[in-house]
């Protein structure tokens, strides 16, 4: 049976009682979850597709977005302690998502069900993918064309679509209200997740490289499955089946440890 509602953190969802896992799915700065909305079409229904919706955006654009990615974590696992507890989950961030993702699973491995998988796409590892976030010790100064240079440079937005001044009034507010949480994030390096894991990346991906995407071992033990997809940093939508597949194939093996 399909739950109706199963929370604010959550939009554009499939989620069925009967389901045999969570998969928590956090998009990149800036993003809303409609970037995930299509994936429960593809995914079996034994896992649950949760997109996860960040404050500042959609239904939740009237909370302001935590100072810290601590913070967001925090408050995001206070929330959904049940959805945490009730079965198996795992998480899927793509870009900086990841580091969300990361910070969720590393706050809950000593717990009674820890992430059962992790899952990563057009994201390198955390140090070097907030060097690329950091923008400026002076991010005040930063003009919304200079970040809209930066995102047109690596392909993260289509041209035609930001000269729509509508979308660039809402756009712009929340992605700069991101970046600044990302810039008081402290990662620290000795944290560490143990968890059976798979990091994909586009093969034209001007953000990520594939050398410092595989420096993610370092924080998350030797069970990590590198692929690379055709494609530019959203590669995952020009290959929904294949990458479905790969991290089915994933769930079902660390689910079944």
């Amino acid at each position: 049976m399909i739950k109706r509602s199963v929370g604010k953190w959550f939009s554009h969802y499939r989620y069925n009682e009967s389901a045999k896992l969570n998969l928590f799915c956090f998009v990149f700065a800036g993003g809303s979850p409609t970037f995930f909305a299509s994936w429960k079409n593809v995914f079996s229904e034994d896992i649950n597709v949760l997109p996860v919706i960040y404050p500042f955006r959609e239904k939740r654009k009237d909370e302001q977005m935590p100072g810290t990615v601590e913070e967001l974590v925090e408050a995001f696992i206070n929330d959904n302690r049940k959805m945490l507890s009730s079965k198996p989950w795992a998480v899927w961030g793509h870009c900086s998502g990841a580091l969300i993702g990361f910070e969720t699973a590393y706050a809950m491995k000593d717990s009674a069900n820890p992430a059962s998988a992790f899952i990563v796409s057009g994201c390198e590892a955390p140090a070097s993918a907030l060097d690329r976030l950091m923008l400026s010790s002076d991010f005040s100064k930063i003009t919304d064309e200079d970040i809209l240079n930066d995102l047109l440079l690596y392909d993260l937005v289509d041209p035609e679509l930001v000269k729509d001044e509508t979308y660039r009034n809402y756009f712009f507010p929340i992605y700069r209200a991101d970046l600044e949480m990302f810039r008081n994030y402290s990662y620290d390096e000795s944290r560490k997740i143990i968890a059976p894991s798979l990091v994909m990346n586009g093969t034209e991906d001007k953000m990520v490289s594939s050398e410092r995407s595989h420096k993610w071992i370092e924080c998350l033990g030797e069970d990590v499955r590198f692929e690379e997809f055709t494609g530019k940093h959203y590669f995952i939508n020009d290959h929904p089946e294949e990458v479905a597949s790969a991290i089915t194939d994933l769930l079902t093996g660390a689910h079944g440890k």
